[in-house]
């Protein structure tokens, strides 16, 4: 589950979405509804009743995201996070596009379901907007329509950013090679292994990617470290 900052970002990326559609499609000018979808990694480490009672809080006490709904006349729904949780978010985003009483959709799904979530956007006209899809670059080349992204955004974080970052200071440290330690879930995968593509052309050598469980023990984790051999002298 986001923090209430990126909570309140998606929010308000779907809002400017909204307004934009609105524009183009005078059938969706009644529609001020947004759908979140509480998620966290398939929900395997939290329980899906403890996870809609955090986002409940969450957007109950976010004084700055209830202050933007009311000030753009918009309403949001939190979703049983037990089907989030069982289907990835694709069933319940389904049902979300499917409702006309819907405007759009923030929350988070499974990395292999982004793509049909943009598609599903797309389709309907109705923006989705997402805080995770690292693997994702979205563009909706699947209908071959240049407004498509008008559909889909996520404020995950910016991988050529942080890789440039990454590259600049191992680089100033004359440090040729590295190591990437990763939790096994996703979207922490999908983002190891783009953020490695992205550090490649600088000339930094990823050696190996470690991966280790969310739940892993100092000495599973001591274990797993201990594979690393010189000359990495970078992580």
């Amino acid at each position: 589950m986001p923090s209430p900052v990126p909570m309140l970002v998606a929010c308000m990326v779907c809002g400017a979405l909204l307004s934009r559609v609105r524009a183009t499609a005078p059938d969706q000018r009644g529609a001020r509804q947004i759908v979140l979808l509480p998620h966290q990694d398939r929900c395997r480490t939290i329980n899906a009743s403890t996870l809609r009672f955090a986002t409940d809080t969450l957007v109950s006490n976010h004084t700055q995201l209830a202050a933007y709904l009311a000030e753009s006349n918009l309403t949001l729904t939190v979703h049983n996070a037990t089907n989030v949780c069982g289907t990835g978010g694709l069933l319940p985003l389904i049902e979300a596009m499917e409702d006309p009483r819907i405007a759009g959709v923030v929350g988070g799904l499974d990395e292999e379901v982004c793509a049909a979530g943009e598609l599903l956007a797309q389709v309907h006209r109705k923006p989705l907007v997402v805080w995770n899809c690292h693997g994702h670059t979205g563009g909706g080349t699947a209908l071959g329509d240049k407004t498509s992204s008008v559909f889909f955004g996520h404020v995950s974080p910016n991988v050529a950013l942080a890789a440039f970052a990454v590259a600049s200071c191992l680089n100033d440290l004359r440090i040729k090679y590295a190591v990437l330690v990763v939790c096994e879930q996703q979207p922490w995968l999908a983002l190891a292994n783009e953020l490695e593509a992205k550090l490649r052309p600088s000339g930094l050598v990823v050696r190996r990617v470690i991966t280790l469980s969310p739940n892993a023990k100092f000495e599973e984790v001591d274990a797993a470290l201990r594979v690393i051999k010189a000359p990495v002298k970078g992580n």
